[in-house]
């Protein structure tokens, strides 16, 4: 508290701006949680307002406000310690004793008591925002965190809305089409809590025929309740993504932490975890007829601006600081380094000529495996951009023999999860099943990958809500930033249009597209699968006997990354400067990059840690700038994407508006200075101390693992590059690093590219000496 001064509030208040503009104000539909809370709760109640408070509120903030709100709440009677990890309790008791002890207890703290509302009648807020589709979010004040019912809600919400076989998914956007999007959930806070629906809706389809199709829905299965078939499938579901959240130390901190604060008893999880298993089909129909279907809400329509037609029915006390023998100026030294273990690596080569790298899954009893099929976009032409993605999307819609939401059904049956995504080189199925479940979701994965359903309905929907994502590109600004800077960066090759597609190659796609494409590529050769699992080879070998004995064809493809500087592209943007107009926008987006290098080539794990002080962390040289000493931004951040091709080097930030210019400027000499004038020795060893803590605590999860896995299948990495990697860190110097800033930092090649306010921003622009900013559609092509 001592170093708090108006300078330092007066920065963090400016920060905090930023980050309203970033998440709120400047993001699609990110005024919708401020504007129902505001109806729900009356004037005075503490959830009436949002944490990050309005404009207002952080003008109105004085250093008196902030001294004496840490005077009353940051004692120690009213704080929580968990520590989870490997550590010698009493030691560390004997730790929280020495730094904690001295530390003077602040004013009583009793826990505040619950202070749920009621809605007399319905609410409706009219909500014009810069977006393309307008959407519906009904809030139904319920029940706060401990009441008894709170579990109930929680069930309800996943059987509306968990996955593509829940109740709303099922009929509003498989079966009837009326949405592009829709979720549910159950949020019990300390004093009060909601239950909340939300339903982006389709072009054409109006929120008052959204609302009333809802609530038609909600009576029905009010009046009818739930199948217990149904109800235990979405308890499978819960069991094992519960479990899986466990998997890391800092989320079983968190959960100690959570249920000492708010419970009494860091142990409390237990029963409510068996609470949510005990909930019963009477208990469903129950909470959602006395909370939900025919009680009043809140009710927000989110309308593009000036189309308000659109909307659903047309409308302290002093505390002495005491520090004791402590000095508190001076930093605890850490102690010894501890040994690094490494995850052990297996490999095998399958009968079907599929290579298998597998690890042990740590502590859960779950399996994590990742199949990767050489199906990416880099496998078709321009005319097919999207095909890949679009494919992996088909896959995910059932098979021959269930539909797409019995397969969803069938996967919660057994607490499993699975997904496809395609990215440039591959498609990739990941699954997630308990260690006793793993042998029925292999023989899922194995339907789906030789059943696809690939039916004709089903693609003129999923067809459907891709075009309607491309219509609505230019509402994210930050989408259409990294969109515009690919393009930029890749010109009008394969790599510079979005994985998603184009409205024109899409339309050109048929399920017969679908169909060749998987039927050509969706083969075992130059196949990889990762598993993360405590099944040893010869069990995980019979697990997959089933996909081994049936999945067959393919001559395996070489995976060869390019080293060195790319080869010229002649369709690529030249270094300069670059302007996406966005009308009205209050911050800008600000991409500052050029092409770099493949994951691959032998300067990558060095750059990370040079990066780690340019622009890797919260303390780089770019944050401590540009947020931290000039307010001007949220965060400011760079990074080498690498892959198996040339990646970029990009340093971004979302900046408000009256400082772009400003923020170009200083994004320019951070890096200038970096090449210029190299790091200080301080410098090289908190990254280097930084990389090698990371990489410690980097393997406590089963995803973790398994990208490890992923990364020395996919790059050809030896089972040692762990051990290498730390070993090339720890011998890393000034020189080396300031050499290698000078060898892939090229400011004079670097593309400049802004998203935001023309109007406000150009007189700025054109004084940087860059000339002119080339405009730019938000897909990145220029305007002539």
């Amino acid at each position: 508290l001592p170093a708090m001064d108006q300078k330092k509030l007066d920065n963090q208040r400016e920060v905090v701006r930023n980050e309203r503009r970033q998440n709120y104000t400047n993001r699609p539909y990110g005024r919708v949680r401020e504007s129902w809370s505001r109806a729900l709760y009356p004037l005075g109640h503490p959830y009436n307002h949002i944490t990050i408070g309005s404009e207002a509120d952080l003008d109105a903030a004085s250093l008196e406000d902030v001294r004496s709100f840490f005077l009353r709440w940051y004692g120690p009677n009213n704080a929580t310690l968990a520590i989870a990890g490997d550590v010698d309790p009493d030691q560390a008791l004997e730790l929280a004793r020495k730094y904690f002890l001295s530390i003077p207890k602040g004013p009583l703290v009793q826990a505040p008591n619950a202070a749920p509302v009621q809605l007399a009648q319905t609410k409706r807020v009219l909500l014009e925002d810069n977006v393309q589709d307008p959407q519906l979010d009904i809030v139904w004040p319920t029940v706060p965190m401990g009441h008894e019912d709170a579990a109930s809600l929680d069930m309800l919400a996943q059987v509306l809305s968990a996955n593509k076989a829940a109740v709303l998914d099922r009929l509003l956007f498989i079966e009837e089409q009326l949405v592009s999007q829709v979720s549910a959930g159950q949020q019990s806070a300390e004093l009060a809590g909601t239950f909340q629906i939300s339903l982006r809706a389709k072009p054409g389809v109006d929120l008052a025929e959204l609302e009333s199709r809802l609530r038609d829905i909600l009576a029905r299965l009010t009046r009818s309740g739930i199948d217990e078939e149904e109800l235990q499938r979405h308890k499978n579901r819960y069991q094992a993504r519960s479990l899986s959240r466990l998997e890391t130390l800092a989320a079983r901190a968190n959960l100690l932490a959570h249920e000492q604060t708010f419970r009494g008893d860091p142990g409390a999880w237990r029963a409510e975890f068996e609470k949510r298993l005990a909930v019963s089909t009477s208990d469903i129909k129950r909470v959602l007829k006395q909370y939900i279907s025919t009680q009043p809400a809140v009710i927000v329509s989110t309308v593009p601006s000036g189309k308000a037609f659109l909307a659903a029915n047309g409308i302290s006390s002093a505390q002495r600081i005491v520090e004791g023998q402590l000095d508190r100026g001076k930093r605890p030294q850490p102690g010894p380094e501890p040994i690094f273990r490494a995850p052990t690596i297996e490999r095998s080569r399958l009968k079907n000529g599929l290579e298998l790298v597998a690890t042990s899954a740590g502590t859960v009893p779950m399996t994590r495996l990742q199949l990767c099929v050489p199906a990416g976009q880099n496998t078709l032409g321009l005319e097919q951009a999207g095909l890949a993605s679009l494919t992996a999307a088909m896959l995910t819609e059932g098979t021959r023999g269930r539909s797409t939401t019995e397969f969803a059904s069938a996967l919660d049956g057994i607490g499993a999860s699975m997904s496809v995504n395609a990215d440039r080189d591959e498609i990739v199925f990941t699954l997630h099943a308990l260690d006793s479940q793993l042998p029925a979701a292999i023989e899922l994965l194995t339907e789906t990958l030789l059943q696809p359903r690939f039916a004709n309905e089903d693609f003129a929907r999923v067809l459907s809500q891709r075009l309607t994502w491309i219509d609505a590109r230019g509402d994210n600004a930050s989408a259409t930033a990294n969109r515009a800077y690919s393009r930029l960066l890749h010109g009008d090759g394969a790599r510079g249009l979005p994985l998603l597609g184009t409205r024109a190659s899409l339309e050109s796609l048929t399920v017969d597209s679908v169909r060749n494409h998987w039927q050509q590529h969706g083969l075992p050769g130059g196949a990889r699968l990762n598993i993360a699992s405590n099944l040893d080879l010869e069990e995980l070998r019979t697990v997959l006997t089933p996909l081994l004995a049936r999945w067959s064809g393919g001559e395996a493809r070489p995976r060869e990354a390019s080293f060195g500087r790319p080869g010229g592209n002649r369709s690529a943007a030249g270094p300069g400067l670059y302007l996406v107009d966005r009308p009205g926008a209050t911050q800008s987006q600000l991409r500052i990059g050029h092409m770099s290098i493949a994951t691959t080539d032998p300067d990558y794990d060095a750059l990370i840690v040079l990066n780690t002080i340019l622009g890797g962390s919260f303390s780089s040289r770019l944050n401590l700038n540009l947020r931290e000493d000039k307010s001007y931004t949220y965060g400011a951040r760079s990074s080498f994407a690498g892959g198996l091709e040339h990646g970029p080097f990009t340093a971004s930030a979302g900046v408000h508006t009256n400082v772009t210019k400003e923020s170009i400027s200083e994004f320019l000499f951070e890096l200038n200075n970096l090449v210029e004038s190299g790091i200080s020795e301080e410098e090289l060893e908190f990254a280097k101390a930084t990389r090698i803590q990371a990489m410690h605590r980097q393997f406590e999860s089963s995803q973790a693992r398994l990208s490890l896995v992923n990364q020395i299948s996919r790059y050809g990495f030896p089972d040692d590059i762990l051990e290498q990697r730390l070993s090339r860190i720890e011998k890393l110097t000034r020189a080396e690093l300031l050499s290698l800033a000078r060898k892939h930092l090229d400011v004079e090649r670097m593309i400049i590219l802004v998203v935001g306010d023309e109007q406000a921003i150009a007189p700025g622009l054109n004084e940087l000496g860059f000339g002119a900013p080339v405009k730019l559609d938000i897909d990145g092509l220029p305007i002539h």
